[in-house]
């Protein structure tokens, strides 16, 4: 009795401490057999602590990955045809990035540490060609494929500056490489002034 409250209050302690990753527990951990007639009892016992932990580590690791990238005070003219192409300038570093947890960044691209299923969000001022309808997206160049879903407006003439707002959602392998991507419904040109990217893991 005396050991498992030991084993019990060491348990309390790496929980408040969260070194809940480094723990394993077998039903060797506590030294007495399972109850009469309960043959499984104490392996039962020990795999849902198991499963307890990995749950509480996902979480903690899940809070951690995050990415916030930017750039302001632009002048970035871009052409644009009705095929997607990568937002970026001439020397692929468009945009800064303030915060990358669980991520690297390299020539505009983003490259993802862990999997997982992903919250992508973003917002873009720029303007576009009179009555053209620009449209920007989260791209998957791994894959390939796009993220749902891509944000649009449609321009009002040239210096009509308007904001383009995306919200999307997607699953994402560790490496996988995420790119910002626009196009047109017609051939024109958006001056991008500024930009904000947040991507934040929901789950494993």
């Amino acid at each position: 009795m005396k050991k498992i409250s030991t084993l019990l209050l060491l348990f309390v302690g790496l929980c408040a401490y969260g070194q809940l990753d480094t723990i394993d527990l077998s039903i060797t951990d506590f030294g007495l057999p399972s109850r009469p007639g309960e043959a499984d009892f104490m392996r039962n016992e020990a795999y849902k602590m198991n499963q307890g932990l990995r749950e509480i580590d996902s979480l903690q690791t899940s809070s951690l990955v995050h990415a916030f990238v930017y750039f302001g005070d632009s002048t970035i003219s871009k052409s644009y045809t009705t095929s997607w192409a990568q937002l970026t300038n001439a020397s692929d570093s468009i945009f800064i990035h303030s915060e990358l947890e669980g991520f690297t960044m390299k020539d505009d691209s983003i490259t993802f540490t862990y999997g997982g299923d992903y919250n992508f969000t973003a917002n873009f001022s720029h303007d576009g060609d009179n009555g053209e309808t620009v449209s920007i997206r989260f791209y998957n160049t791994t894959t390939p494929a796009g993220v749902a879903v891509a944000g649009s407006q449609k321009g009002g003439g040239s210096g009509d500056i308007g904001s383009t707002p995306i919200i999307a959602y997607g699953e994402v392998s560790a490496g996988d490489v995420i790119v910002i991507q626009y196009k047109g419904d017609n051939n024109g040109t958006a001056v991008f002034k500024n930009g904000v990217v947040r991507i934040d893991r929901a789950h494993e």
